[in-house]
């Protein structure tokens, strides 16, 4: 961009200005700051850099491949493609009755949350349709929808444990394993909405290509990304889709809407299976070293926050990869003012696993040391 619109500093314009004006013999001689034509020209060289710097944006925002924000919206916007927009989980939850002969009435807009994390976050989800339990059945599932659009949403299990309005004849609620049915997903960052628009040509080949399935896939509400395995991995005419949401695991509604967006460009003889990124947990235990006289009072429930940080599920970073040195780098810069070194215990090494694997976090362990 420098070759393309250089832009000097005010100080080399009024330098090259004045020689050009004393080139053309002009009459008036005094340039200096505070004169009359030293303050009229800063100010005109200050309007010719903002206008350079003006057109340095409209010019990035011209090209897909530089442009971003709303500027990246509308260019791909010619390309006939949208930006996925943030979508809320939904999901169930489970009840169980103190007494189950009477029947259990769950209105619709009853709010419940999770039990606060390590920071003390709560997130709240919000019963979508009225739910009765009769008499007799001692357990029944509420339909619920997070308040509000985004991953984060994405709780683990046994984690939406209150209702915030009391309900009568209620031993248990939480949400159980597969709880989800909707993952909740966040706004399509720039890097993989810029690359899904250049990849849009992949979708006008006549037959289907791996690049035109996995653009048509990602395209795709509540996707993160898509492995195309078409290396005939299930015998001649096989292809494998693996999908990756924002929860890791892609669960059978969001399967079932990529199964449906494939369809039409699917190739007459294409045996395509649609199927899911499993996901592998990793323990992790680190060691944090503090000054002797260092007080370490939340410190240990700080650095448990930025491990999950971490781990948090997006397209940010390498899913299948635990690399050490940038997890330490990562907690380190949140607690660089407060711990001298840190050390990670497990794993021992950088994890890499095969492209359709997704590393989530199972447990964290922090012990501080001083030194």
């Amino acid at each position: 961009m420098d070759k393309l619109i250089p832009i000097k500093t005010i100080d080399e314009e009024k330098e090259q200005l004045i020689e050009k004006l004393e080139q053309e013999d002009f009459e008036l001689k005094n340039f200096e700051t505070g004169s009359v034509i030293g303050t009229i020209i800063m100010i005109f060289l200050r309007i010719k850099i903002e206008l350079l710097i003006l057109i340095r944006k409209v010019y990035i925002g011209m090209f897909v491949k530089s442009s971003s924000d709303e500027w990246l919206d509308n260019k791909a916007e010619d390309y006939g493609k949208i930006r996925k927009q943030a979508i809320k989980t939904e999901g169930y939850l489970t009840v169980q009755k103190i007494d189950r002969k009477k029947e259990l009435i769950i209105p619709k807009g009853y709010v419940f949350k999770t039990l606060p994390s390590l920071a003390g976050k709560e997130y709240r989800f919000i019963s979508s349709e009225k739910t009765v339990i009769k008499a007799n059945e001692e357990t029944g599932k509420i339909l619920i929808i997070a308040e509000e659009a985004g991953s984060k949403y994405n709780v683990p299990t046994n984690s939406i444990r209150q209702s915030l309005v009391h309900i009568e004849n209620i031993q248990y609620l939480s949400n159980e394993e597969d709880w989800l049915i909707k993952e909740g997903s966040d706004t399509e960052i720039d890097a993989s909405f810029r690359q899904r628009t250049l990849n849009t040509w992949s979708e006008l080949a006549t037959y289907s290509t791996a690049l035109k399935y996995k653009n048509v896939a990602e395209s795709v509400e509540g996707v993160l990304y898509v492995i195309v395995e078409d290396m005939h991995p299930r015998g001649q005419g096989t292809v494998n889709i693996v999908v990756a949401s924002y929860n890791g695991t892609a669960g059978e509604k969001l399967l079932k809407d990529v199964e449906d967006a494939i369809e039409s460009i699917k190739g007459v003889y294409d045996d395509v299976l649609v199927k899911s990124a499993e996901t592998v947990a990793i323990d992790v235990n680190l060691t944090l070293y503090i000054d002797y006289n260092a007080s370490e009072q939340g410190l240990e429930e700080r650095a448990i926050t930025y491990v999950k940080e971490y781990f948090e599920i997006s397209n940010k970073r390498e899913l299948n990869t635990l690399y050490l040195s940038e997890l330490i780098f990562y907690v380190r810069k949140n607690l660089d003012e407060e711990i001298t070194a840190i050390k990670i215990i497990e794993p021992a090494q950088d994890t890499k696993l095969e492209k359709d694997k997704v590393i989530i976090l199972n447990r964290v362990t922090v012990s501080i040391e001083r030194v």
